[in-house]
């Protein structure tokens, strides 16, 4: 655990920071400060964003700051609480109407956060994505009419442009419940349907030159080119094993009763994880975030697995001669009960120690944001500086200048160059003048000690170059 800070509260808000969030945090500045969605990119000097597949979340956050007027960094600190409460709520009124309300949502509360897969303790595009899965399915199995698909409609049109990917999820999830219901509740699949093509029909057109330029069932290129990928096998590894355990007893009791609502979307889930895993094919999710669908899904049922052992019912003990006593035959009655809270504090025990194992990295520390606005108040406004390319994420969103490079949130072939430049510039010790020059570089915010006459050394880190003709 860390230990506690006694830095300005900014300054360590800054650092609790995940990368992604910074990125997302970055182009929620740009809007709320230009009121535009094309904005100057805050990045490179001279380029215009249109901040790309997730504006839904960067309208979602604009509208909070300007609602509550928040610091920026004690949204991004405090709200994945806000947003993972949401989800644990969504889920107990979903499933509360089955009668395992309370055991569902303890397992969606104690899926894990780590950097690989993301998860409910990051103000990401997914884990607010995310909470409209239980939210939606507890709709479709309450309402029918417009108080069903109207509020669906509402639903698929943000997550279109929140997050796509758990947009297609949610569309499995529901198509799935659809199908399962179709004999008994033709209706149901019609408004889900009719919610999900005017969603699109609505949404889409917003993205159509991004979906275009590249293949959509491809593993590699622009936007949808996915570096990585996570084996199946290691779920239990972020997903802990009595959480599977009961999640596969669930999935038991579930099919005994004809209910694959749940099971049907895991398994298209886990289908396409393979895939890609093993075809380099994918169909819009992320593979790496689909382990987040599936973790949810298992999430809740495990809960009825967990919520069994509350609910049977054992009239008649076993005919053993010794359980035939009143008595002993009481104690047998109340076995399962027992059984559950046993099981119920392991759940709790071994899923708070699973959930606080993750190691978090820091991106920047107290001393680094303090360098930051440092920079911020002591440079031109079209400064651009030159640092760790790993820091860089962070830079615009505190020292509001331009940066020379940056590890982006997914493969770049254009800012993978401009790291190469900047890793062989710090290995010369901050030697090349002309580098500087010709990139109109005028700050340096150096890993290193540099050696460079040239280079001003106002403070720590910071070096100032004023030969640029910027």
């Amino acid at each position: 655990r860390r230990p506690p800070r006694s830095t300005p509260s900014n300054s360590s808000a800054a650092s609790d920071v995940y990368k992604r969030q910074w990125t997302i945090l970055t182009q929620a500045k740009q809007v709320h400060r230009y009121q535009n969605y094309m904005t100057p990119d805050p990045y490179i000097r001279g380029e215009t964003s249109t901040n790309g597949l997730e504006i839904g979340l960067v309208t979602w956050l604009v509208g909070i700051r300007h609602v509550t007027g928040l610091d920026w960094l004690f949204i991004f600190k405090w709200f994945p609480a806000l947003v993972a409460a949401i989800l644990a709520f969504f889920t107990y009124i979903f499933a509360r109407r089955w009668g395992y309300g309370l055991e569902a949502a303890l397992f969606v509360a104690l899926i894990p956060t780590n950097v690989r897969i993301l998860g409910p303790g990051f103000l990401v595009a997914v884990s607010l994505g995310i909470t409209f899965i239980p939210l939606s399915l507890f709709l479709a199995s309450r309402f029918r009419g417009w108080k069903l698909w109207i509020p669906l409609f509402i639903i698929s049109s943000f997550l279109l442009t929140e997050h796509p990917p758990t947009a297609l999820a949610l569309f499995i999830v529901l198509l799935s419940h659809g199908l399962m219901s179709l004999k008994k509740d033709r209706q149901l699949m019609t408004h889900i349907l009719y919610s999900i093509v005017a969603a699109s029909l609505f949404s889409v057109p917003y993205f159509a030159s991004i979906l275009l330029s590249t293949s959509p069932l491809a593993g590699g290129g622009g936007f949808l080119e996915f570096g990585t990928s996570i084996p199946l096998s290691e779920i239990p590894y972020f997903f802990s094993s009595v959480a599977i355990a009961f999640a596969a007893l669930g999935i038991y009791l579930l099919s005994q009763k004809g209910r694959y609502g749940l099971i049907i979307p895991t398994g298209i889930f886990l289908v396409l994880i393979f895939l890609f895993r093993h075809l380099d094919y994918t169909l819009l999710i992320m593979p790496t975030r689909g382990y987040m669908y599936v973790m949810l899904l298992l999430s809740i049922m495990a809960g009825y697995g967990l919520y069994w052992f509350r609910s049977v019912r054992v009239s008649r003990p076993l005919r053993i001669p010794l359980l035939m006593h009143d008595r002993l035959g009481g104690i047998a009655r109340k076995a399962p009960k027992a059984i559950y809270m046993v099981f119920l504090v392991a759940v709790l025990a071994i899923g708070l120690s699973h959930f606080y194992q993750w190691p978090y990295y820091h991106i920047i520390t107290d001393s680094n944001y303090n360098d930051f606005v440092f920079i911020k108040e002591n440079t031109p406004g079209d400064a651009i500086v030159l640092m760790d390319p790993w820091k860089a994420n962070a830079f615009p969103s505190i020292g509001e200048r331009y940066i020379y490079g940056r590890i982006p949130p997914g493969p770049s072939s254009f800012f993978g160059k401009r790291n190469a430049n900047a890793g062989a510039f710090f290995a010369g010790k901050c030697a090349n003048t002309r580098f500087l020059e010709g990139n109109n570089i005028t700050v340096v915010y150096s890993p290193v000690k540099c050696e460079n006459e040239d280079l001003d050394n106002p403070r720590g880190m910071i070096y100032l170059y004023s030969g640029s003709g910027s």
